[in-house]
């Protein structure tokens, strides 16, 4: 078996997913003392550097990096958006979805059921995989072209090149999308998470660490990487979406499967309302400020 380079797994997930000089925010969340980290790069080679350098780091005893991510599609630049280059701790601001110029990609992350914040075990894994294999070969059927395909790390993600402006409408559209596939395919051991279809959607660093949990021999870390590259990657047309679209049932509402032993917490705010996939804004004070 062919041992990975993360290095260059960084550089080919760079390849993929930007066009030459698009501006890509790199973001690392939940950080312990360091907060958040970001940073915006324009210089992809610079970019790929600095995931290396941050996947799977202990910055200091207290700052440590579970995971790196970078924004999907392509920024619009404007006097306010800074090109360093570079990243930073503790960021008091991200991308906004009214800071993405245009929707260049549909993501479908299928993952897991599991405890929270746990790595997946493999059988665990195997069990996303398997209905990544059905919705590729349903959507085949209905002629998609075949989708770039990533391991996240403890799910799949399949990714289709898109062509869409950033309005209500597209928004309405993947989010229609994505209730689709929920509805036809999830199972109790697996998912597919309706909460990824805002347009400023991180995903992560294909080539980097996904470090959730305490790294055992069942729960392991691993490397991120994609699996599998169309020799021609193909803009998906809008018809096909509107039409997977028109498949769901928004009448019938949807529950989602229940993610075992997670619970309603200050410090766990945001993983518990995209497990039940809730729409929400980040308030400007804090989670644990709102809940007091």
């Amino acid at each position: 078996m062919t041992k990975l380079n993360p290095i260059e797994e960084i550089k080919k997930a760079i390849s993929v997913l930007f066009t030459p000089v698009q501006v890509v925010e790199l973001r690392g969340p939940k950080c312990g003392s360091a907060g958040t980290i970001s940073g915006y790069f324009d210089d992809h080679a610079k970019l790929a550097a600095a995931v290396a350098e941050l996947s799977g780091e202990r910055l200091s005893e207290d700052a440590v990096v579970p995971a790196v991510y970078v924004t999907l599609n392509p920024l619009a630049r404007d006097e306010s958006l800074e090109v360093a280059n570079t990243w930073t701790t503790n960021a008091r601001s991200t991308t906004r979805d009214k800071g993405i110029e245009r929707r260049s990609w549909l993501l479908v992350d299928i993952d897991p059921m599991r405890p929270a914040n746990t790595s997946a075990t493999e059988e665990e894994k195997r069990a996303a995989k398997a209905i990544a294999k059905e919705v590729v070969a349903h959507l085949r059927d209905q002629e998609w072209p075949d989708p770039v395909v990533g391991d996240s790390g403890n799910g799949l993600h399949l990714l289709w090149q898109v062509d869409l402006p950033n309005d209500a409408a597209s928004t309405a559209l993947i989010k229609s999308c994505l209730l689709a596939l929920a509805q036809r395919f999830d199972t109790d051991q697996a998912t597919v998470d309706r909460s990824v279809f805002n347009a400023a959607r991180v995903v992560k660093c294909y080539g980097s660490m996904a470090c959730k949990g305490e790294n055992t021999p069942e729960r392991p870390h691993r490397l991120s990487r994609l699996l599998h590259v169309p020799k021609r990657i193909q803009v998906l047309d809008r018809a096909l979406l509107e039409s997977l679209a028109a498949d769901g049932d928004s009448r019938k509402g949807y529950t989602a499967p229940v993610k075992a032993g997670l619970q309603i917490t200050p410090e766990n705010m945001e993983e518990f309302l995209a497990a039940y996939t809730c729409t929400y804004r980040r308030p400007k004070q804090g989670w644990h400020r709102c809940l007091k």
